[in-house]
């Protein structure tokens, strides 16, 4: 799992760019009468194609 990274709460929309998918849906939180409510963020740091080894 050291190769896992895991944000959670808060620090997900804290410091997103406003040109970014994310920043879009923060955007869109402030123009109607809706809650943005960060989870969880899981991350890769080395990608690949995940299936069974041979």
């Amino acid at each position: 799992m050291a190769r896992v990274n895991i944000t959670r709460g808060p620090a997900l929309i804290s410091g997103v760019h406003p040109k970014s998918f994310l920043g879009g849906f923060i955007e869109g939180t402030t123009q109607d009468d809706v809650e943005l409510i960060p989870g969880v963020g899981i991350s890769f740091s080395h990608g690949g194609i995940i299936g069974q080894q041979t």
